[in-house]
């Protein structure tokens, strides 16, 4: 069998420098491989022993499942299931967990996804700063205005008004 990227699992061709498909340079394919099994614990790799060596048994898939939903590792179980499919094309089996897997991801993104804040100005946001710093001025004004009114009557007690005079109206 030919020697597969171990990021993409397409076939190695040696006179490249590269994975002609995801890019991945060929002297760093042993550092993503080692990095990529680390992913997974000890517990999860023995789950996928007993998989294997239970090929038919649902309940040792779904194990598997399980744990790699817990620790969210789907990339290492897909590619597990990946290369099984490949040694074996026809396997129904290897087939319907790449599906499940590609499901559970997919749930477990849109699931723990978060919106993005709306960062769109808010329309005439300075219309509405000048206005509201106009009325603060006109309040000021007129508190002002009542206050001078009242420092300039000396008869007038402390905060009371004086009441309008009436004026006389004019004949001619």
């Amino acid at each position: 069998m030919a020697e597969r990227c171990p990021k993409c699992g397409e076939a190695r061709v040696p006179e490249r420098a590269a994975c002609g498909k995801c890019g991945l340079a060929n002297d760093r394919m042993p550092a993503y491989s080692e990095a990529h099994e680390a992913t997974a614990g000890d517990d999860i790799r023995a789950a996928w022993d007993r998989a294997v060596a239970d090929w038919a048994s649902p309940s040792r898939h779904d194990e598997l499942m399980q744990l790699v939903a817990r620790h969210g590792i789907y990339a290492w179980a897909a590619g597990r299931y990946r290369d099984a499919a490949r040694e074996q094309p026809d396997d129904p089996i290897a087939r319907r967990q790449i599906e499940r897997l590609q499901k559970a991801a997919e749930a477990t993104m849109f699931a723990s996804a978060a919106t993005r804040p709306d960062r769109t100005p808010a329309p005439y946001r300075a219309t509405v700063a000048v206005l509201g710093l106009m009325i603060v001025a006109i309040i000021v004004g007129f508190a002002y205005a009542i206050l001078k009114h009242a420092d300039s009557n000396p008869d007038t007690p402390e905060g009371q008004l004086t009441p309008a005079t009436p004026v006389a109206p004019q004949t001619r």
